[in-house]
């Protein structure tokens, strides 16, 4: 009877595992970068969950029940995913625009009913004449610039006689900015930029009159800030228009591309503007692929000038890494030994929020290991290298565009004597592979010990966790 029950025990913790595996490839896109290693770790830990649930549903068997129901309906949410899919999609369109004004603003605060445009006024002033220069300056552009790349309906100049969706969602935000009888000369809504007498709005700024205006690929900036366009074509013929307009400026004949880091240098001795903005040229992804760039180039420079301390920097990189791996490896069995007493303590039940606890404390800890362990791979630096570094570890909309174009080309042209636009992203990957292994006594005693510590807090932890 006992071999029956124990094999019946190890066939369904075998099917659990099985259940478990395919779960998880169906929740989660799962990339290998070593396969060995993934595969080995995945056949691990869906074994050992498969053993815990397949014990659960032996001593508990509603659990089973539980279980099945949970991937019924996982699978019926997946044959049901295509069909919601398309409905949704239809019924979007014709609901994004009442959602937009709904969550735009409470009870459409900033709302503007009706513009009052610079041709509408005109119009209406019969006896004297109205105008402006900008006014009139902006007539000619729209003619020499924009009205042989944009359709009518992508520049608006007069209020429409039938209501049009992108121009409505203008109107509910641009109350911000400006009221309804201040005086409005275009837009274009589909951009969602505003021409007015106090200056160019788009949706989150009022940019005033910028002191200059640059495109590169399909992006217009205004000052630091940029837009986006649909191309390449509508970014040159908007930023045309402006640089007539704003700055009395004809379009060159020979109208030459810049490269970026053309473009960023002289974004960056523009007078700065809120970074945290996103809409700020340091959010871009262009941005952070020059930081990038410049970052492989100031290590290549430390690795060629200082080989002792780029070496130091990989080895303080790679015990990080390391350090922080183990440590989250630790963190996870402690949750799951925590799990598994409480639950022949107390029941199944029992476990989940004493594991909860373990990874939510393991967690923060692990990341205050994480950040000292980042200032000390930043100490080994030199400054110029330590701004690069620290630019390059946040995120886009919390960079700063600090990581300026002359003085990096001056620091680095030194070493390599090359343009910067020519300069490719070297890969320093293979550098990981050529570290120093001298012994070092002191190294590892530091190392042990400060394991031996972690340990013991995250023992404490446990045993704090299982009373619970």
């Amino acid at each position: 009877m006992d071999s029956v029950i124990g094999n019946t025990w190890m066939y369904l913790c075998l099917i659990c595992a099985v259940l478990l595996w395919i779960v998880y490839h169906k929740l989660v896109h799962v990339y290998y970068v070593d396969l060995f290693r993934g595969i080995c770790k995945e056949i691990f830990f869906s074994l050992f969950f498969g053993i815990l649930l397949g014990t659960a549903i032996m001593k508990y068997p509603a659990v089973a029940v539980v279980f099945v129901g949970i991937i019924v309906l996982y699978l019926y949410s997946k044959r049901r995913k295509r069909t919601d899919d398309i409905r949704m999609q239809t019924e979007y369109s014709r609901m994004s625009n009442a959602t937009a004004q709904k969550n735009a603003e409470p009870e459409n605060k900033y709302r503007v009913d009706k513009f009052t445009f610079y041709s509408e006024v005109q119009a209406q002033s019969l006896v004297e004449p109205f105008q402006t220069n900008i006014g009139e300056r902006i007539k000619i552009a729209n003619t020499k610039y924009l009205k042989n790349v944009f359709s009518q309906m992508d520049v608006i100049t007069s209020n429409p006689p039938l209501e049009i969706e992108s121009l409505e969602n203008v109107k509910n935000y641009i109350g911000r900015f400006l009221s309804g009888k201040e005086l409005v000369y275009m837009i274009l809504p589909d951009e969602k930029i505003v021409l007015a007498d106090k200056g160019i709005i788009t949706k989150n700024t009022n940019h005033g009159r910028p002191a200059e205006f640059l495109h590169y690929k399909q992006y217009v900036y205004l000052g630091q800030d940029f837009v986006t366009m649909a191309s390449e074509r509508h970014a040159e013929a908007l930023c045309n228009f402006f640089r007539y307009v704003y700055l009395n400026e004809e379009a060159p004949e020979n109208n030459e591309s810049l490269v970026y880091t053309q473009v960023l240098a002289k974004l960056q001795s523009l007078p700065q503007e809120v970074a945290t903005s996103d809409e700020h040229f340091s959010t871009q992804k262009e941005y952070e692929k020059y930081v990038k760039m410049v970052k492989a180039k100031v290590l290549e420079k430390l690795k060629k000038d200082d080989p002792e301390t780029y070496q130091q920097y990989l080895k303080k990189q790679s015990n990080k890494k390391e350090d922080f791996d183990n440590w989250q490896l630790r963190v996870g069995i402690g949750a799951i030994v925590v799990f598994v007493i409480k639950i022949f303590l107390s029941g199944l039940f029992s476990g989940i929020i004493p594991a909860i606890v373990v990874l939510i404390v393991g967690g923060i800890i692990g990341n205050h290991l994480e950040k000292k362990k980042y200032g000390e791979t930043l100490k080994a630096l030199p400054d110029f290298i330590r701004k690069v570094e620290e630019e390059d570890k946040k995120e886009n909309i919390k960079k700063t565009g600090n990581v300026r174009v002359d003085e990096y080309e001056k620091i680095l042209q030194s070493s390599f004597g090359v343009e910067y636009e020519t300069w490719n992203e070297p890969n320093q990957s293979s550098d990981e592979n050529v570290l120093n292994d001298d012994f070092d006594p002191e190294r590892v005693a530091e190392i042990k010990k400060e394991r031996t510590i972690l340990t013991v807090i995250l023992i404490v932890v446990c045993i704090i966790a299982i009373r619970l």
